[in-house]
């Protein structure tokens, strides 16, 4: 069943159509019912040739009028919370069909606008216009404040596929009457992409007429798909969008690219495969529905018929003598939104080009009596299906449908935003409610953990020492493991150190030689793990802990940021004093130590692993010299490795952390120009705004919601086990479209009260 199948259709055409017997081509004064009296003009006056009633759109009231403009402004306020969730948009209606059926003048008698036509200068690229709304008490205030302004879509460089919107005209168009020609002029910039636009906001309509026929022109686009875009805005007005889309053309025109039929086809057809569109075809009443290609495109997109509405054009021009097409168009108007599945079929005057000119309510009345006198249309029983009043009455209709379909996905993306805010909010720190002694205590006390916190960095250090010990243990002395490749050295070392000692004594100054290369190369490694330690203490400090300790006081992040990197800075001079010191100890005399007997113990266990090379009782002397080195590098290196860890934590890390808190509360109150305590917890500036900012869109979206619900207490939110509108550009299957929108078999929903935007 239909969804947009309404109450009033049913009631007006739940008839069969008039018999064939009933259609007298003699009888043009054949009586029927009446068409419905005209009612006042959307100014409240009745109807008349004034730029007010001329410029004014039939949707300016309405339950589509309130509708939309309560969802219009929902969407609108949705949107100033800068939240990524809302995807919907305002329902818009496509005007299509053959060239020359009559789109155009559909849209001028709809929207109020006029468009260019003068020959060659037919629609030539999509035109969108966007009516809005502005507030007016008074008539006067309304004719004041309308106002329309043109945008054209522009290539952007360096990427021609990538296109933006570009003001064309000026700034504000006030004079209903001028929007013709700045539309044509706009068309001609559009399909002159070579040239800037700007050339073409002083042309005539003579010399735009003109263009084609310059031979110097010879670049100019026949069809284009950039668009031109048109906003009008005025007090009372509907939101509302229509597209006047180019003319469908099986021939190549004169002049015109061989791809030009296809090109407008892939045009309309983008344009009309959006599921919020509504696609009204425009087709001459005296033309076979089965030769309209704009048809054929409608079925591609909207393949069940839910979204396309049939207007008959030209309707004036079906003759009496045409019996067949006369019973076809009243079957068509009666029966065709039953008998076709779809939305069906209405028929309209439209004015030609000489009576554009006698005003409204004199086309009014034209169109009138043509429906009320001439066959097939007085013998019409659905009355409402005649007219461009009606047509627009049915068309807004249809909109608020759309409007009330989406409202669940609308309820659903209020509620997944406000849960999203509130979650955000409640990670936020609490907001901090304290007085001057609150917040020393609280100073203390963060300072106090901070400092706590920074003890649990030694166990970090580990691999760093033991990739020290590691290095010192690399400069073992090699003859160890390998003393016949040393025996040169060692004798040579024998004779630069010897002086008066007898014969088979150990020269003291050839085993200093050999002690000092080793412990020659314990400078590198002992730095290299002090500056490895200090580094990791002030990264540490500062990225993995003042960051996040302090994260919610900028202030006093920064405060406690400098005065540990101070004191770190301090510590470290100290502590690579005393580490230096150390490294003398090795280096200088006496080379000696108390635990003699292990020393005694290794010199004959190296003693012994040299003889058992083969040398045993022959080098006696540089037996003993390399053993008593080995040995006393087995000590000393040892205790060396010890000291140096010692020395860093003792002399670097734990004299800075004992004195860290004390020098971090002197740091506030040593000074005048230390900062306060009251700036010293002062929250950061940025947290603060988020917070604020969040609280502030949070009751937004509980006041939508409210809104949401004023309008429907019983709205809720649709299952995310549907799918879920299509994004432009991706239309939905046919077979999901009723789901998609939340239809359900043609049953309306029970309507709450209005949305009130001032709620």
């Amino acid at each position: 069943m239909n969804v947009f199948v309404r109450k009033k259709d049913k009631k007006n055409g739940s008839g069969s159509s008039a018999s064939l017997q009933d259609l007298d081509p003699a009888d043009p004064l054949q009586e029927d019912k009446p068409m419905p009296s005209r009612s006042p003009s959307p100014t409240g006056h009745d109807s008349s040739n004034s730029e007010d009633d001329k410029h004014t759109n039939h949707l300016q009231s309405g339950e589509y009028a309130d509708r939309v403009q309560a969802l219009l402004t929902l969407l609108n306020d949705l949107h100033e919370l800068r939240t990524t969730h809302f995807q919907l948009s305002i329902p818009s209606v496509a005007v299509i069909g053959n060239q020359s059926s009559g789109k155009s003048s559909l849209i001028e008698s709809i929207c109020g606008i006029s468009v260019p036509r003068e020959s060659g200068t037919c629609t030539r690229c999509p035109m969108r216009c966007e009516i809005r709304r502005t507030e007016s008490s008074s008539r006067r205030g309304r004719r004041a404040s309308w106002t329309a302004k043109i945008s054209i879509e522009v290539s952007t460089l360096p990427d021609p596929t990538v296109t933006r919107f570009r003001s064309f005209g000026p700034a504000t168009i006030h004079d209903p009457g001028a929007v013709e020609l700045w539309i044509l002029r706009a068309q001609a910039a559009i399909l002159n992409p070579h040239l800037e636009p700007s050339m073409f906001e002083s042309l005539s309509r003579e010399a735009i007429n003109n263009l084609r026929s310059d031979s110097a022109n010879q670049s100019m686009l026949f069809f284009s798909e950039k668009l031109l875009k048109i906003v009008i805005e005025y007090a009372g007005a509907t939101p509302l969008t229509f597209i006047d889309l180019p003319g469908i053309v099986h021939n190549i025109p004169d002049g015109a690219p061989p791809d030009t039929p296809d090109v407008i086809r892939r045009l309309v057809k983008n344009h009309i495969q959006h599921t919020d569109t509504i696609i009204l075809v425009t087709i001459p009443a005296i033309d076979d529905i089965e030769t309209q290609e704009a048809f054929k495109l409608a079925r591609e997109v909207d393949p069940d018929n839910i979204r396309t509405l049939g207007v008959f054009t030209k309707s004036d021009l079906l003759q009496a003598s045409s019996t067949n097409m006369m019973k076809r168009r009243l079957r068509d108007v009666d029966d065709g939104h039953r008998l076709d599945g779809g939305l069906g079929y209405f028929a309209v005057k439209l004015p030609d080009d000489s009576e554009r000119e006698f005003g409204e309510a004199r086309i009014q009345e034209m169109e009138r009596e043509l429906f009320e006198t001439q066959q097939p249309w007085k013998a019409v029983k659905n009355r409402e299906r005649l007219g461009v009043k009606n047509l627009v009455i049915h068309v807004g209709s249809l909109l608020a449908d759309l409007v009330d379909a989406r409202l669940p996905f609308l309820r659903r993306e209020v509620d997944t935003a406000l849960a999203d805010t509130k979650l955000e909010l409640s990670l936020l720190p609490p907001e901090p409610d304290w007085s001057k002694t609150k917040r020393e205590v609280k100073l203390h006390l963060l300072l106090a953990s901070f400092v706590q916190e920074h003890m649990s960095l030694t166990q970090h250090d580990i691999e760093t020492y033991k990739k020290f010990a590691a290095e010192i243990v690399a400069t073992k002395p090699p003859y160890g493991d390998s003393p016949t490749s040393y025996w040169t050295h060692i004798d040579e070392t024998i004779r630069k150190c010897t002086t008066w000692e007898l014969p088979g004594n150990t020269p003291y100054l050839a085993l200093k030689s050999l002690i000092s290369e080793f412990t020659a190369r314990w400078k590198d490694p002992s730095q290299t793990c002090f500056t490895h330690v200090a580094e990791r203490l002030a990264s540490y400090l500062e990225d993995s802990l003042i960051n996040e300790h302090f994260k919610e006081y900028p202030v006093l992040q920064e405060h406690v940021l400098q005065v540990t990197q101070t004191s770190i800075r301090d510590r470290s001079s100290s502590a690579n004093l005393r580490l230096n010191s150390v490294l003398d100890l090795e280096q200088r005399v006496p080379f000696y130590t108390l635990i003699q007997d292990d020393y005694i113990s290794a010199v004959n266990t190296w003693k012994n692993t040299i003889n058992n090379y083969g040398y045993s009782g022959q080098y006696t002397l540089q037996t003993e010299l390399m053993a008593k080195a080995l040995a006393y590098y087995g000590i000393s290196s040892k205790r060396f490795t010890d000291y140096v860890m010692l020395t860093i934590e003792a002399e670097l890390k734990q004299d800075f952390s004992n004195t860290l808190h004390a020098i971090l509360l002197d740091s506030i109150s040593s000074s005048v120009s230390s900062p306060s305590i009251e700036e010293l917890m002062a929250e950061d500036p940025g947290l603060e705004k988020r917070r604020a900012g969040l609280k502030e869109k949070a009751s937004a979206l509980d006041g939508i919601l409210a809104r949401l619900l004023e309008y429907d207490p019983d709205l809720v939110a649709a299952s995310d086990l549907f799918t879920s509108p299509s994004s432009p550009g991706q239309p939905s299957s046919s077979a999901t479209a009723d789901n998609n929108w939340g239809f359900s078999g043609g049953k309306k929903k029970k309507k709450g009260k209005r949305l009130d935007p001032s709620i």
